[in-house]
């Protein structure tokens, strides 16, 4: 699928403890980071978030964060 925000690029974040992370670039669009992801919510990322338009808020780091 031809997807916007989705790359080859790898890397680390440095937040291990929170891993693994993905980060999105959007055209036109902050990057929204994804911590503490499986596979079951890759799905529900790439639905949500790259088909869609709708960052899958729960699964990002700051909500991560809160905890």
């Amino acid at each position: 699928r031809d997807l916007p925000g989705v790359g080859p690029q790898t890397g680390c974040l440095g937040m291990h403890r929170d891993g693994p992370e993905v980060e999105i670039y959007r055209p036109g669009e902050e990057k929204v980071a994804y911590a503490r992801v499986t596979a079951d919510k890759v799905s529900r990322v790439v639905t949500g978030h790259l088909e869609n338009g709708r960052p899958v808020s729960e699964y990002t780091i700051g909500a991560i964060a809160k905890g």
